[in-house]
């Protein structure tokens, strides 16, 4: 399973998109945790999933550190973080 995620907010304020990323993956998280897919995907059991993170805008230094942290804590549950930076901006 493939879920995905766009960025279209630039940095200036990097707690709170931060924090706002953090929820992001962590609803995402929680949807196949708890199979919640199986209410569109009926017979579906999926036993990996990948979050894709696209950004419009170049990541700070603290965004590649949380990004660096996630994959130790997804991967165990066989689920894992790919991302991108448009490379226009």
């Amino acid at each position: 399973m493939r879920l995905l995620i766009t960025d279209h907010l630039d940095w200036e304020h990097e707690y709170e998109h931060l924090l706002a990323l953090q929820d992001k993956i962590n609803a995402y998280l929680h949807f196949c945790e708890t199979e919640q897919y199986l209410d569109v995907y009926k017979n579906a059991r999926f036993t990996r999933a990948v979050i894709e993170i696209h950004f419009l805008y170049p990541l700070c230094e603290n965004a590649k550190k949380f990004l660096r942290q996630i994959p130790g804590e997804v991967g165990k549950l066989n689920m894992f973080i790919e991302y991108s930076v448009d490379e226009d901006n």
